[in-house]
């Protein structure tokens, strides 16, 4: 297989035989330092390659590779086209970074990359408002919800984070007048909101 691998033109087929040589070798000879290496090949070649990505992912994970896992990631990111996938990566290495390698600071970088690149990715904006609260960054809170605002649907979501806003300035950040013209925003989009009032 190795000797097809070398000689095949085609980048697809020659990443589907490094992946299947890294199989072979992880599967049947038990030898995951060389399955590390076949993999690698693949990514090199194809860095956005799902079935090399998934494998070579869990090898980095089971020995405690942090590093190597996170740029694996990044390779995906750069490499991949949909804005979904680039997102999802960037969320990965952010999980990584906060729960393995504990950069708070990094792992909020990489959600905001997330963000960025998908507006309202469910996963990175829930890290976020949790790593935000967390460390007291009330203010980088409030411009979350501000722009969950923008994103929002429906009347009832944007009131919902309206309130957010308001009581953050109101309790967090000892901002009275803020608050009041977050409530007073939930007037303009619901006359007569109860809560606002």
């Amino acid at each position: 297989l190795e000797a097809i691998a070398a000689n095949t033109t085609s980048t697809g087929e020659r990443v589907a035989l490094m992946h299947r040589i890294a199989q072979i070798a992880e599967e049947r000879l038990d030898d995951p330092d060389r399955a590390v290496a076949w993999y690698r090949r693949a990514l090199d070649s194809d860095p956005a390659y799902v079935p090399a990505l998934q494998a070579l992912g869990k090898l980095y994970a089971d020995r405690g590779q942090w590093t190597a896992l996170i740029a694996m990631h990044l390779g995906e990111a750069g490499a991949a086209l949909a804005s979904a996938r680039r997102a999802a990566a960037h969320a990965r290495v952010a999980d990584i970074l906060e729960r393995r390698l504990q950069n708070v600071d990094q792992a909020i970088e990489h959600h905001a990359r997330a963000l960025g690149l998908l507006p309202g990715y469910a996963p990175s904006f829930k890290a976020l408002v949790r790593l935000y609260s967390q460390g007291s960054r009330f203010r980088e809170l409030a411009e979350l919800y501000e722009r969950a605002v923008d994103l929002a649907r429906d009347n009832e979501t944007r009131i919902t984070y309206l309130f957010k806003i308001g009581r953050l300035h109101e309790d967090a950040l000892g901002a009275p007048l803020s608050a009041m013209v977050a409530y007073r925003r939930i007037r303009e989009v619901e006359m007569g909101h109860m809560g606002a009032i």
